[in-house]
């Protein structure tokens, strides 16, 4: 169950009233607090990560093995957020809202 879902959550489990939450997109600051978690993690702790300006890449010295690749993907959909993986001499993460169309 993600964060950012459309979700019910009951609030008075006698009355059976029930708040909905809405899948909105993270603020920048948002996004930056989610990535710094994401760099201070296992999966990148040693690998020297370096978070972009806009809060929407992550680069790293380094290759990422399946494990990482997977951390680091459900960290981030866990928060509504898309992770897509490349490696041109150093490893470089960008992240999109899951709620964006290409």
């Amino acid at each position: 169950m993600a964060c950012c879902d459309r979700e019910t959550i009951p609030i008075d489990r006698t009355k059976r009233k029930y708040m909905t939450m809405e899948k909105t997109e993270l603020t920048t600051h948002q996004r930056g607090v989610v990535l710094r978690g994401i760099c201070n993690g296992v999966a990148l702790r040693d690998k020297s990560p370096q978070i972009s300006e806009s809060n929407t890449v992550i680069t790293c010295a380094g290759e990422l093995e399946i494990w990482d690749i997977c951390c680091i993907s459900s960290d981030a959909e866990a928060f509504g957020l898309k992770a897509r993986f490349g490696y041109d001499g150093q490893t470089k993460i960008t992240f999109t809202w899951q709620g964006k169309t290409e």
